[in-house]
């Protein structure tokens, strides 16, 4: 029960130390006003897109959110900055890459727009050398909680001490600053999918295996279910994975 609510205060802890608006968590700021989801994008505002992001994907705003990030999310954030950074000229984000996937064929004879857009695609992959070269060296690179050393527990069952460790810890662990600062730097509709994650990578901070801990815990109401203290501490945890 104490780690179900502690899920639910975390996201409403960060929800109320979030500012207002929209742009919450975004590197660059939706245009106001209606933005453009239909025709084609004019010549400028193409030229004006790939030179503009591929100058934002290698400043720090971007860079910064690269280093942070784990290497494997590295190309997601750089896809969601482009995105935002098409609603930031005022343009409607799906139908935004819609309408760049089809400047090859429309802008093929103009070497200025080809040109501009060769180096927005170069900078997409620059950005993220760049962060992978800033980045310090070591498997914990953005995540919330450290990876225990040694092998993790893949097999057998989970201890009851362990079980009440991680349910225990992992209240704590959410309410915690260090949890609270990515939610709130988060957009709104990813906070529970930020606290999933820190759930996992507690597991992995306690020397368990995260994927086959997610398993392990399955199995805990079956095997502790005469044990208040435990069942108590374990509420939703299943749901929460």
């Amino acid at each position: 029960k104490g780690f179900t609510l502690a899920c639910k205060l975390s996201v409403q802890k960060a929800s109320a130390r979030r500012p207002s608006g929209d742009d919450t968590g975004r590197s660059f700021a939706r245009a106001k006003g209606e933005l453009q989801n239909n025709g084609e994008l004019a010549r400028e505002l193409v030229l004006r897109f790939c030179t503009g992001i591929s100058k934002a994907l290698l400043s720090s705003v971007v860079l910064e959110k690269l280093v942070v990030s784990i290497p494997e999310e590295a190309p997601a954030v750089c896809v969601r900055a482009q995105r935002e950074y098409l609603e930031h000229l005022g343009i409607e984000m799906e139908w935004g890459c819609q309408a760049l996937a089809r400047v090859p064929q429309r802008f093929a004879d103009d070497g200025e727009v080809m040109q501009a857009f060769k180096g927005f695609t170069l900078a997409c992959k620059l950005s993220v050398q760049k962060a992978s070269a800033r980045r310090p060296s070591g498997d914990d690179t953005g995540r919330s909680f450290a990876r225990a050393k040694g092998e993790l527990q893949n097999n057998g069952e989970l201890a009851r001490e362990l079980v009440l460790r991680f349910c225990t810890g992992i209240s704590k662990a959410l309410l915690s600053s260090v949890v609270l600062e990515k939610l709130v730097v988060s957009i709104p509709e990813e906070a529970p999918a930020v606290c999933v994650r820190a759930q996992r990578e507690y597991l992995e901070h306690l020397g368990i295996e995260m994927e086959w801990g997610c398993q392990a815990l399955a199995r805990v109401p079956q095997r502790f279910a005469d044990d208040g203290e435990v069942m108590q501490a374990f509420k939703g945890f299943t749901l929460a994975c």
